[in-house]
């Protein structure tokens, strides 16, 4: 589903208002990543929060980054299967 354009400054409002870009590793992030690598047995498992201009990971499972200006430099990620993560008003704020 494409996300309507005019509702992007929204949907970034609604996301920094969490506060939580560059904030430390939590476990209950942490959990999830760990449990998505090992039920699909891939090699990445990511929360993964789409700013601006990057994405941000908010727990990382078999990646050292912490986050990609989108798709523009190396790992050059193409295609990953997620699950939308959507605020309490039904925005979408980033992926698992």
């Amino acid at each position: 589903m494409l996300w309507p354009i005019e509702n992007e400054s929204r949907r970034l409002d609604e996301l920094y208002a969490l506060d939580i870009f560059d904030t430390a590793p939590e476990e209950r992030f942490d959990r999830l990543t760990r449990l998505a690598r090992q039920i699909f047995d891939v090699p990445i498992a990511l929360v993964s929060l789409v700013d601006h201009d990057r994405q941000w990971f908010k727990s990382r499972q078999g990646l050292d980054r912490t986050e990609t200006p989108l798709v523009a430099e190396n790992p050059r990620v193409r295609f990953y299967a997620g699950a939308v993560l959507k605020s309490g008003n039904g925005l979408p704020l980033g992926t698992l």
